[in-house]
């Protein structure tokens, strides 16, 4: 385990700190395939839009909306274009 990033496998979560401008650094596919994992620098501000996740803090919906389908195209990208 890295302490200076943070992986999440949590694809909603992943969206909502995209839509507040923190944006992964990489993304990695478990070996078997079926998870994608997130991986952002560990900072503060990282820190402080986990615990606004946690806490359902406001975001904006059309921002939500547009950075979960970045998400889904980075998990289909990760998993090698195929489905």
């Amino acid at each position: 385990m890295n302490p200076e990033t943070v992986k999440l496998r949590d694809s909603y979560a992943a969206a909502f700190l995209m839509a507040a401008k923190q944006y992964p650094i990489a993304t990695e596919p478990d070996p078997n395939g079926r998870i994608v994992w997130f991986v952002f620098e560990n900072s503060p501000d990282l820190q402080e839009r986990l615990l606004a996740f946690s806490i359902n803090q406001p975001i904006g919906v059309q921002d939500l909306v547009h950075n979960l389908r970045r998400v889904r195209e980075m998990i289909f990208n990760a998993k090698g274009g195929h489905r």
